[in-house]
């Protein structure tokens, strides 16, 4: 049998995936897993020895490649088709290839909706869950809920070692300072100030700034200020950066998508929320994991930070103070 996964995007939902694809081929062992994804994220699937097939999908994709696609895909003769994105492509595909047995993810959009506009305090089913609630359909089993699978290849570990010209400290600290969006990020002010509170009080602790973009002027602001630290901006693979990860002790980021990767290391984190909240089922719930955020009249703003704050103040990000993320470093470390 030939089972078709479809999820384009994004970074993090992606990540969450790879437990839910490995307990997949766990289940149906003798049979083939194919996955359809957007290209720049077929990184995360390296080495990922429960799919047999990824189908990079171009993240800029024309009509006419976009038919292709589809034809490509009808030639597999699929006899599975599992939806776990669920948006007007993935429906169209499914439309298209008419397989017998499909199963789709059902999205909790209109309860994400009633907290950004209503305000009221409901709690939206975490994705990783749903994800799983599809594979339970399918198996007619509960499926016990995955970790994110992600699996270190040769060459990666070595390759970081060389960068730092030493081997990742299991006392280093990551700093994620930036996020797709404006709405995620805590003032780079802020974050130096905590690295020197950090250098002052352990002086021994390297702490590793990265980013996926390179020469971020902002990376470049906080090494500049801050000695113990080494800049990363862009030169790191997923794979690599999961190495880091796994190797050191404490994550600390506002942006979703990276602490999903500490989540397949079970790493402790402490976790910067803005724009969104722990309420919309992103943050990962384990003993180690520090969530800061305010309870403010205005929040959540959007489903993923990307709406710009309505007032201009983004007080969801000022009003968290240095000293509240350094008490939580000192109880994570």
């Amino acid at each position: 049998m030939k089972i078709l996964v479809i999820r384009f995007s994004s970074f993090g939902d992606l990540v969450l995936a790879t437990g839910f694809l490995k307990r997949l081929k766990q289940c149906f062992i003798k049979d083939e897993v194919h996955l359809l994804t957007k290209d720049i994220y077929t990184d995360i699937f390296e080495n990922h020895r429960y799919i047999d097939k990824i189908i990079p999908l171009p993240f800029h994709t024309s009509f006419f490649e976009f038919s292709n696609l589809i034809a490509q895909l009808k030639n597999e003769k699929y006899d599975l088709l599992i939806d776990i994105h669920n948006n007007i492509r993935s429906k169209w595909i499914r439309f298209k290839l008419r397989t017998d047995k499909q199963f789709v993810i059902k999205k909790e959009s209109l309860k994400k909706l009633t907290l950004i506009f209503l305000k009221k305090q409901v709690s939206v089913t975490p994705l990783i869950n749903l994800y799983f609630e599809v594979l339970s359909k399918i198996t007619g089993n509960k499926e016990p809920i995955e970790e994110p699978f992600i699996s270190i290849k040769d060459g990666s570990k070595e390759r970081v070692i060389k960068l730092l010209k030493h081997t990742p400290s299991k006392k280093g600290i990551i700093i994620h300072p930036k996020s797709k969006w404006r709405a995620k990020e805590w003032s780079y002010v802020k974050y130096m100030q905590l690295i020197n509170l950090i250098e002052i009080t352990y002086p021994d602790r390297v702490i590793y700034l990265t980013c996926s973009q390179v020469d971020e002027p902002i990376i470049k602001a906080i090494h500049k200020n801050c000695k113990n630290t080494i800049p990363l901006c862009g030169i790191l693979s997923i794979n690599e950066l999961s190495y880091l990860i796994k190797e050191t002790g404490l994550l600390i980021s506002g942006d979703t998508g990276i602490i999903h990767l500490a989540r397949a290391f079970n790493k402790p984190q402490i976790i910067i929320l803005g724009a969104t909240v722990k309420n919309f089922g992103y943050i990962p719930i384990y003993k180690g994991v520090q969530v800061i955020e305010k309870d403010l009249h205005c929040r959540p703003c959007s489903r993923n930070g990307s709406a710009p704050c309505l007032f201009g103040t983004y007080e969801c990000l000022e009003s968290i103070s240095v000293d509240e993320v350094f008490n939580a470093v000192l109880q994570g470390l």
